[in-house]
């Protein structure tokens, strides 16, 4: 089901690395054009949208992590998301629930960069990159028994898109980013 993959990838794909402000010097002959250096204020700007964006995911990621274990219901997911994306689970939620393995454990998340959202898919405002880490995760039967499914990689990229709405970042989609040599 799309949850259920939406909701594993996520899993499957749970450090902090803002991309940089680029100066470029140019020469014009034998002129040098001036370093044109990013304010402070933009600076600082970047840094709290970072922070924010990775607070909000952090606490999906545990909302997460609680749903695809079995230990909560998609309801958990409701305030964190859009309405948009949240329709999207619940439609999903009968055949998540019906699966045969759960992942338990906790997942953790590194090497976080904000990304250009148009240029990913135009799903939100402002696009994170994440490494999600489920190394400390494994599959489980319905019995709580180990599972013989084995996950591909154990550092997975996530690419998760927010809307603002009032004074609040909202996860309006998330799922594996396919960006080679991430997460490496």
């Amino acid at each position: 089901t799309r949850v259920g993959r939406a909701a594993q990838r996520v899993a499957m794909g749970r450090g902090i690395l803002l991309a940089g402000a680029l100066a470029a010097s140019t020469l014009t002959g034998c002129t040098a054009t001036p370093v044109v250096s990013p304010s402070p204020t933009t600076i600082s700007s970047e840094n709290a949208t970072l922070a924010e964006a990775i607070d909000t995911f952090a606490v999906f990621n545990a909302a997460l992590d609680g749903y695809v274990g079995g230990t909560s219901d998609v309801e958990v997911l409701e305030p964190l998301v859009t309405p948009e994306f949240y329709e999207q689970l619940v439609a999903e939620d009968s055949e998540f629930a019906a699966r045969e393995t759960f992942t338990v454990g906790a997942s953790s998340f590194s090497d976080e960069k904000l990304v250009d959202a148009a240029e990913w898919g135009g799903f939100g405002e402002l696009a994170l990159v994440v490494c999600v880490d489920i190394s400390r995760t494994k599959n489980v039967d319905s019995k709580g028994d180990p599972s013989t499914e084995t996950p591909l990689r154990l550092h997975i990229p996530n690419i998760v898109f927010f809307v603002r709405v009032d004074d609040s970042l909202l996860i309006s989609k998330a799922d594996i980013w396919n960006e080679d040599g991430y997460c490496s």
